[in-house]
């Protein structure tokens, strides 16, 4: 295989650092504008959850765009996370729109995993 980047690796390294650069600032306003009440616990957590998430994905979009040995495994773990705590953001007054958006995403990440988890471009990212 040459040394080119695998389309796999281009589109979810894209994906990843759009994700990315949209997450850390919702998370940040969400950290800024949710009360530190106790009632609010919840929304506190999802606002860090997206906060850290939004970081991960930076760094999975970089060791991936970057070729690190490390990249596919992070990627895939958080990816995996990603999908396993999507309901921990559905409440009793989420919207429709709100509750399509997180199954979107949903899908998205799965698509992405399977993009990463193609033999080649674990190959790709060993050499």
């Amino acid at each position: 295989m040459h040394n080119s980047k695998p389309i796999n690796i281009v589109i979810v390294a894209i994906c990843l650092f759009v994700f990315g650069l949209l997450s850390i600032p919702i998370g940040v306003i969400a950290l800024a504008f949710v009360p530190l009440a106790s009632e609010a616990s919840k929304e506190l957590a999802n606002a860090y959850l997206i906060l850290i998430f939004g970081i991960a994905d930076l760094v999975a979009a970089y060791g991936l765009w970057t070729r690190q040995q490390w990249a596919r495994s992070f990627t895939l773990l958080v990816l995996a996370l990603s999908i396993l705590l999507t309901p921990l953001f559905v409440e009793d007054d989420t919207s429709k729109l709100e509750i399509d958006a997180l199954i979107v995403g949903c899908v998205l990440n799965a698509a992405m995993m399977l993009l990463i988890w193609n033999k080649k471009v674990g190959d790709w990212l060993r050499t």
